[in-house]
């Protein structure tokens, strides 16, 4: 029963995309309809339960602030640079260092942000990197794909290792 399982690494993103789509993408699946599954079984509150979408919603974030640094500082050059940090700390915060990723100031952090990094999964670290494999094949030829593909390569490699010591 202890086999060895081979899958490239664009079917095994394709496979966690299906698995736990983006909260935002169009169909059943997302945090609005989510919050009522709760309620349905009984009146009493259920314990709470890991959200698995909490590793695609951060990577979408950070894959859509480094794209929109490269074009809204383009002229200076300081758009490349400023996106690539931001995906540096990403990367940092979610592969087990010291975590760098902090809720803006002054308002708390909703429900689903982690209050610490070791609050994260596996489950979280490679939907996370599933999302910037995705974004490597989305955007074949933008400023990013280098660093998207380094991160996708590094997240998978964290979340592997969090499974096996689990």
């Amino acid at each position: 029963m202890n086999q060895m399982l081979t899958l490239s690494r664009k079917a095994f993103a394709d496979l966690l995309i299906q698995a736990y789509p983006a909260p935002d993408d169009a169909g059943p699946f997302g945090p609005v309809v989510l919050g009522f599954g709760s309620v349905a079984l009984n009146p009493q509150p259920l314990p709470p339960k890991d959200l698995a979408w909490r590793g695609a919603v951060a990577a979408g974030g950070t894959i859509r602030y480094a794209l929109d640094r490269y074009e809204s500082a383009a002229d200076s050059g300081r758009g490349q640079e400023l996106g690539h940090d931001a995906i540096a700390r990403f990367v940092r915060g979610f592969c087990g260092t010291p975590p760098t990723a902090h809720w803006p100031w002054p308002w708390p952090p909703p429900p689903w942000w982690p209050r610490r990094m070791t609050d994260l999964t596996a489950t979280d670290v490679l939907v996370a990197g599933a999302r910037f494999d995705r974004a490597v094949r989305t955007i074949p030829d933008g400023a990013f794909t280098g660093d998207f593909d380094s991160a996708a390569s590094s997240l998978f490699d964290a979340g592997l290792r969090m499974l096996d010591q689990a």
